[in-house]
């Protein structure tokens, strides 16, 4: 696999409501609860792999505690190591960000095997709540 590249986005960049679009229906079998809008109040990363958008992580500033609306990967992408890839790019970054934990809510079970597969928890506090400790 080609190195993964990180780029930041607004909520109005093309590339991002173009990839959003192209996948929709994806990412709601994923996020059901995920709209465009929710991208407004999120910081946007654009995963790029092979010269093509691989991925898309949403999420928002908690203070310490980094929340994840949306860690989507293209079904062409799966199975590639991008997800691993990506956190283990970013995960210094977030901590110099002043993050601790990272959390997300999920009900589809394909994503809660792929969280585990990255290094977050079933958290005891809700069933369907997954946090990974950055400390």
């Amino acid at each position: 696999m080609n190195e993964l590249v990180i780029h930041k986005v607004s909520a109005t960049d093309e590339i991002w409501t173009s990839y959003y679009d192209k996948w929709k229906e994806d990412i709601e079998s994923f996020f059901p609860h995920f709209t465009l809008e929710d991208a407004f109040f999120s910081e946007i990363l654009l995963l790029n792999s092979k010269n093509e958008i691989a991925g898309v992580f949403v999420y928002q500033d908690k203070g310490d505690e980094l929340h994840i609306e949306l860690d989507y990967v293209s079904p062409d992408f799966r199975d590639q190591g991008v997800g691993k890839d990506f956190f283990k790019q970013m995960t210094s970054q977030f901590q110099q960000d002043g993050f601790k934990i990272m959390s997300t809510l999920t009900g589809n079970q394909t994503h809660r095997e792929y969280l585990l597969n990255v290094g977050f928890k079933n958290s005891p506090k809700h069933p369907d709540l997954y946090v990974r400790e950055l400390i």
